[in-house]
């Protein structure tokens, strides 16, 4: 029997139960909805993970921060004890995080940076008043990221008090490294701006506090302007410090050796939080993982139902049309077409539901989320990697469905069922 006659009769087939098909499409569709959301999720804190693997300089569990606002430093004191943390043998970067934004007014570099700013498809930047958005942070920090530059210009410890370091990100790759802009503040201070880096294109770095679980973003750098202020002594002042750990130094070592140094100042333990990344991302993970796990729950009930009432029905259909199926063997069909017959229904049925399921993710994430995606949900149904493992999902769900009506047929042999129509 030819394929085309096959998928022929298929069609015919199940076009004589569409009730029945229809229950088994819908069972499918919800189930492949379910699993997909439960590896949105997953993909998503594996690709969180990745990332901040890729991204730091040290792995997650050995990237941390100190905060000791609580502490009972005057400002002279906080300076000091920020310094002699700096001074901590095993770190391999020490300074204030990109947690603030910082604004300069457009009109540096002859507006460039605030023309290509304002063509940013990420859009990661905050609207400010005729302003650019900057990520401020410490030069000390920066070996913090992988950041790798295509140009560097070396900071001198003979620039100015008042001089800014600027890096940028690689869509102001035009802006010459070395630049330099003066730029009067409202107080009357004159700041000196040096451009003294262009990151890689594609430089990504984890938003904005590391350490906060309810900060964790990914942002591609592209479109980003690192600031790095030289007033040390006004950073210092700020009670949150972050790290990294080398490789030859444990957590544990780096934190006795914190905590001695807290001593000196008067601090005790509690004085002193330690914030770890691996933690912080554990905890970030926590609420999903709770929702994700009772989805699981429902998905894998629904999916046992699915497969009971996909193989109840197939059967039923069977044997109502064993007659049927011995006209078939008594006019040459094979137990071969038979069985490629019932595998094409079932595939015919998951190829319904995963269409069916791809186009209901597809308008829940157009109207759900503007066309500004980021990580959080770049990883939905529309992913690749997410829609292959849905359908590898829906071929184990169609294996299972499928070997009890096989069995059934094939222990109603040819010559058996041509008797009986007789």
């Amino acid at each position: 029997m030819s394929i085309k006659n096959i998928f022929k009769f298929s069609l015919d087939n199940m076009s004589r139960s569409k009730k029945k098909l229809a229950i088994v499409v819908l069972l499918q569709v919800v189930v492949f909805i379910l699993v997909g959301q439960v590896l949105i999720e997953y993909n998503k804190q594996k690709y969180i993970l990745d990332k901040c693997e890729n991204i730091l300089s040290a792995p997650p569990e050995k990237c941390e921060a100190i905060d000791f606002e609580s502490a009972d430093l005057s400002e002279e004191k906080t300076i000091e004890f920020v310094k002699e943390i700096y001074k901590t043998e095993g770190l391999l970067a020490v300074g204030h995080d990109c947690a603030g934004v910082q604004g300069i007014v457009s009109t540096i570099f002859n507006g460039e940076l605030r023309n290509i700013q304002s063509s940013n498809p990420y859009k990661t930047y905050i609207e400010m008043d005729d302003s650019l958005r900057c990520r401020d942070t410490q030069k000390s920090l920066i070996p913090y990221y992988e950041f790798d530059y295509v140009d560097k210009l070396d900071i001198s410890k003979n620039q100015p008090m008042d001089t800014a370091y600027l890096i940028l990100g690689n869509a102001y790759k035009d802006i010459k490294v070395g630049s330099e802009h003066i730029e009067v503040l409202e107080n009357g201070i004159e700041v000196h701006f040096v451009v003294v880096g262009i990151l890689e294109k594609g430089e990504e770095f984890v938003e904005t506090k590391l350490v906060d679980p309810q900060e964790i973003e990914i942002i591609n750098c592209d479109y980003e302007i690192f600031i790095m202020y030289p007033m040390e002594d006004y950073q210092y002042s700020r009670p949150y410090v972050s790290y990294a750990i080398d490789k030859k130094h444990t957590v544990e070592e780096i934190h006795n050796k914190i905590i001695e140094t807290a001593e000196k100042y008067g601090l005790a333990r509690d004085d002193i939080s330690f914030l770890n990344a691996k933690k912080s991302l554990e905890i970030y993970n926590e609420p999903m993982n709770y929702v994700v796990g009772m989805i699981l729950d429902i998905a894998i009930i629904i999916t046992i139902a699915t497969v009971l009432v996909s193989i109840c029905i197939q059967s039923v259909t069977i044997i109502d049309s064993m007659n049927v199926y011995g006209i078939m063997y008594a006019n040459g069909v094979t137990r071969k077409d038979v069985t490629l017959m019932l595998v094409l229904e079932n595939l015919v049925k998951l190829i319904l539901s995963i269409i069916t399921a791809y186009a209901f993710a597809r308008c829940y994430y157009s109207l759900a989320f503007d066309e500004t995606v980021t990580f959080s949900n770049e990883l939905a149904v529309l992913n690749s990697i997410v829609i292959y493992q849905v359908i590898g999902i829906g071929l184990l769900v169609m294996v299972a469905s499928t070997i009890v009506p096989l069995i059934i047929i094939n222990r109603n042999t040819p010559s058996k069922l041509i008797r009986e129509i007789m």
